[in-house]
């Protein structure tokens, strides 16, 4: 049999050709989009993308001023620590000269002239850390300035060209 009722292919095919089994049908399909939803959905996938952009250049501008901002401090606390730690400096090579003339005058030991060299040459280096910092906080400040490159002489691309316009060529 060739189906569930164990019918021969000779009784199925008489079947099919008997007159009663012959139909014929039209069907007219006819469609009217609502409208574009694709298109609608894309345009506001783009306005969303167009707003999170404008947020995060907003983002972008109020990053670059607090860096700007903390720069600008940490140039000026190291700058006022760089004037400190000279005056520490300076101070404690007076001490250190003094300590030497006691020395000198038998008012005080070898020991203790040493101690206040140590001093002295600490505080020489605190001062050198001091003003190693603060280059080190320049540098920064004119990293997020934006202005680093210039300072080395080097060129700045320019940003502000228009998008439509090609850039010259590279020599």
């Amino acid at each position: 049999g060739i189906n569930s009722s164990e019918r021969n292919i000779v009784d199925t095919l008489t079947e099919l050709n008997a007159s009663e089994n012959h139909s014929v049908s039209l069907v007219l399909s006819w469609e009217k989009p609502l409208g574009n939803r694709a298109a609608g959905y894309a345009l506001r996938a783009a306005r969303l993308a167009r707003d999170r952009a404008g947020v995060n250049l907003a983002e972008a501008k109020m990053e670059a001023i607090e860096d700007i901002r903390t720069e600008e401090r940490n140039v000026r606390l190291r700058s006022q620590g760089v004037l400190a730690a000279a005056e520490s400096a300076r101070l404690n090579k007076e001490v250190y000269e003094g300590e030497k003339r006691r020395l000198e005058n038998d008012l005080s030991t070898p020991f203790k002239v040493r101690e206040t060299l140590r001093n002295y040459l600490d505080a020489v280096d605190v001062e050198t850390r001091a003003r190693l910092d603060l280059e080190l906080s320049r540098v920064a400040l004119a990293g997020s300035q934006g202005v680093l490159l210039d300072a080395y002489g080097f060129e700045s691309l320019d940003v502000t060209s228009e998008l439509g316009v090609q850039p010259p060529p590279i020599p």
